[in-house]
């Protein structure tokens, strides 16, 4: 990333206080997207399209007399989001631990994440399981998609090989949504209060094991939300795999799991990875199922040649389709 620092007149020109930083950055990608479906939502009668897109982001530093660090981040087309609090964030931290505020991921997510993905655009990002208390902007478009209304609030703090994780969402009733990435589920009224915990342990031979636990009350009157989802991951720098296992009830919904699993191969500018992803809505007796294969090529430079094919059987017994995608994706 090649930052362009500005640092303000009236901060330059005050002794004794620190100045601020604002960097520019962004992201981009051009390539071909493909979807055997005749409904893929594509416009045309080809199955192959042309997809690119450009992102320019913020990020904002600074430090008080006393050294305590601040800052924040929000995307350019998301601005509007991030005036209020429903895109982007800001933080301040110290020796206390971080406090970050906006659009943030729920503790149990934060500390847990997902398994690898695949492809120059993430191919719907079909490697992730769903979180209750999730950053809510799921697919970029300055909404809310999950039972985590915004503002929200994510506390970390690190103790050796441990970091610890205590989120909530905006205080008191809110109006909130539910959705599964890359399927169709109903959206929701009024939400409750949301909350979350989550761990992480680390140590040096590459293994990671973290866990979490995340709850949403009253959702549109028909009840709570709850889960608690398990983490593993290790690697060696050439090999790594990771394991995600999350089991709940949710209002609505009924009994919930998921569990999802990647590994990826490592050598030199080359990494190929593979994953497997599938969601069981139990009560419903439908579940949704997703594996696929990809390879990334680090060009140098911040540019990176990434392709991948994966097959989804949806919820609901829908038909089977694949995807996939080749291009080029760039850091600045």
């Amino acid at each position: 990333m090649k930052n362009l620092l500005i640092a303000t007149t009236a901060l330059v020109a005050t002794a004794g206080v620190a100045a601020a930083d604002i960097s520019v950055s962004g992201d981009g990608r051009m390539g071909l997207v493909y979807d055997d479906r005749d409904n893929a939502g594509l416009p045309g009668d080809s199955n192959i399209k042309m997809s690119s897109r450009i992102r320019i982001g913020f990020s904002a530093s600074g430090e008080t007399d006393n050294g305590l660090s601040f800052g924040g981040f929000v995307r350019a087309d998301n601005s509007g989001g991030g005036a209020a609090g429903r895109a982007g964030s800001v933080f301040i931290s110290g020796s206390f631990g971080k406090l970050s505020m906006g659009d943030v991921d729920g503790a149990a997510k934060a500390a847990v994440g997902q398994v690898s993905g695949i492809g120059y655009t993430g191919l719907s990002d079909l490697n992730e399981i769903t979180y209750l208390n999730s950053g809510t902007d799921l697919d970029g478009d300055g909404n809310q998609d999950t039972l985590y209304p915004t503002p929200s609030a994510l506390y970390e703090y690190a103790a050796g090989s441990t970091v610890f994780y205590v989120g909530i969402g905006q205080i008191g009733t809110q109006i909130g949504t539910v959705s599964v990435p890359g399927q169709l589920l109903p959206a929701v009224g009024e939400v409750g209060q949301s909350y979350s915990v989550g761990a992480k342990w680390s140590n040096d031979n590459g293994l990671t094991i973290a866990g979490g636990y995340e709850a949403t009350n009253d959702v549109a009157g028909t009840g709570d939300a709850s889960d608690w989802v398990l983490g593993a991951q290790w690697t060696n720098g050439t090999w790594g795999v990771k394991g995600v296992y999350l089991q709940g009830e949710w209002a609505g919904f009924g009994d919930v799991q998921q569990y999802a699993v990647s590994g990826d191969w490592t050598s030199g500018a080359t990494t190929v990875t593979a994953f497997y992803t599938k969601k069981d809505l139990q009560d419903f007796d439908t579940t949704s199922e997703s594996y696929g294969l990809g390879a990334a090529y680090d060009l140098g430079g911040g540019a990176t040649l990434a392709g991948g094919i994966a097959s989804v059987s949806p919820l609901n017994d829908g038909d089977k389709y694949t995807v996939g995608d080749l291009g080029i994706k760039f850091n600045f």
